[in-house]
């Protein structure tokens, strides 16, 4: 998912990533975190939030994007669009504030009775688009392909080694920061993980 991650957004890696989990449920032999989460920053501004618990067989979206305009939800073979257009709104912050400040700050900003802006608001959310993939093949079963058909053809496959080794580094990146309990960072010119 991290791969998948880097080659829609078109990144090489994160800057840094903190990571924290434990042994929860599973308290036998085993050392790795039955529950983890991390966060990932990128250069690019944006963060890449990931979590998984082997504690329960509930399977969410495997992978979601949440941008500016909406939220893009993965799984497997097919997704989900939800139009989620950005718009400022300052009812929440000033939920508490005297209505005469809340009238001043209304008057000052240029907001409406909701205290969102009145001008340049965008549209409003729109019902979510969903989107199937009808007998295509699994991504595994395309990378495989795709890999077994680069050595046939001598050619370069859709995601190199190097490719492979920035999606990696993230795990690795997750574990040092979770068994270290702290901040992991990566120069972006070297890649070297500090």
């Amino acid at each position: 998912l991290v791969s998948a991650t880097h080659y829609l957004l078109d990144v090489r890696g994160p800057e840094s990533v903190f990571a924290f989990g434990d042994i929860y449920l599973w308290k036998d032999y085993r050392e790795v975190p039955d529950q983890i989460a991390a966060i990932a920053t990128y250069p690019e501004e944006f963060m890449l939030r990931l979590t998984t618990s082997v504690c329960h067989g509930h399977q969410g979206p495997e992978l979601t994007f949440y941008g500016t305009e909406g939220t893009m939800e993965f799984r497997g073979g097919s997704f989900t669009i939800y139009h989620e257009p950005i718009r400022e709104n300052f009812a929440y912050s000033t939920k508490s504030f005297p209505s005469g400040t809340k009238e001043q700050i209304r008057q000052v900003m240029g907001l409406d009775e909701s205290m969102s802006p009145l001008e340049g608001a965008p549209a409003t959310a729109g019902e979510p688009s969903e989107y199937t993939v009808r007998g295509a093949e699994g991504s595994t079963t395309a990378h495989l392909r795709n890999f077994y058909d680069s050595i046939r053809n001598d050619t370069a496959p859709v995601e190199d080694i190097e490719f492979g080794v920035r999606a990696v580094n993230v795990g690795h990146m997750v574990n040092l920061s979770c068994r270290e309990g702290r901040l992991v960072k990566r120069d972006v010119k070297t890649g070297k993980i500090g």
